[in-house]
């Protein structure tokens, strides 16, 4: 009986001391994720500042910070990849050492948005598609930059083709949440069609042949892709698609397409806004 009571007063003292731990841990991991969001934060203000050296050491820091607490392979520690390869690129130096050190940066951050993309569950996936965003305009910046550089021109074509990849899988992730047929994704398919013509745009230092037949291709994929998103507004109420008329309102008239824009102003769509 004694030894029943030892057993037990053990045991209480097992449970109380896990318990403690717990809290412990618990205590340890929300502060490491208040340090990341701070370290983030401050980041991002030097960045607005141009004070791109001073945010290369915190921006290691929040990286270093998101892997202990959060994994390797999550969310947090792809938007701080992101973030550290956009500081990167203001290094000065040869374009070729620099490319050299962002692109591991960007390639590992791809690698997660994947995994996060085939894991994701729930409807409110905005923080995976927007990290998605960034990195997707991080490689047609970085592709744009490749076509000014004859001896480098091979290479846009991978960037670009990440960029695509990217905004593809944003819109997969959207349509799979929220179904074909809401605002959100005919969002989605306006982005990934302007991109297409982004691309276009980019490629007018490229050689006139090369550029023609690129373009032919990206106008091929965009227009479906505008076509689809304006056949999902047309059935939705014009409230949940301000956004999306102004831009599609916005395309329209950088392509000359007179009557298209009068058709989306009698629609509801606004010349002012900026979208």
């Amino acid at each position: 009986m004694r030894r029943s009571k030892g057993w037990g007063y053990v045991s209480s003292l097992n449970i109380a001391l896990m318990m403690v731990l717990g809290l412990l841990f618990s205590s340890i991991a929300f502060a490491q994720e208040a340090r990341w969001k701070v370290l983030n934060n401050q980041v991002k203000a030097l960045y607005r500042k141009g004070k791109y050296r001073e945010a290369i050491p915190l921006a290691n820091e929040a990286l270093t910070v998101a892997e202990h607490t959060y994994g390797p392979n999550h969310l947090k520690v792809a938007e701080s990849l992101i973030e550290l390869a956009r500081l990167n690129k203001h290094e000065i130096g040869p374009p070729e050492k620099i490319f050299a050190k962002v692109l591991p940066l960007q390639t590992r951050a791809m690698k997660i948005l994947y995994k996060a993309a085939d894991e994701a569950k729930g409807p409110d996936r905005s923080d995976l598609v927007k990290s998605m965003d960034k990195l997707a305009s991080q490689f047609l910046m970085d592709g744009t930059t490749m076509v000014l550089f004859p001896e480098r021109r091979p290479h846009y074509k991978d960037l670009f083709a990440h960029g695509e990849s990217l905004y593809k899988r944003a819109l997969a992730v959207q349509e799979k949440a929220l179904g074909p047929d809401h605002p959100d994704v005919a969002k989605r398919l306006t982005k990934l069609a302007q991109f297409y013509g982004f691309m276009c745009n980019a490629l007018r230092h490229s050689k006139a042949s090369e550029r023609e037949s690129l373009c032919q291709n990206a106008n091929a994929k965009a227009e479906p892709l505008y076509k689809r998103a304006r056949a999902i507004r047309e059935k939705k109420p014009l409230t949940a698609f301000a956004g999306g008329l102004n831009a599609d309102l916005m395309e329209a008239a950088g392509r000359g397409h007179t009557e298209t824009v009068q058709a989306l102003i009698a629609k509801g769509a606004d010349v002012n806004a900026k979208d």
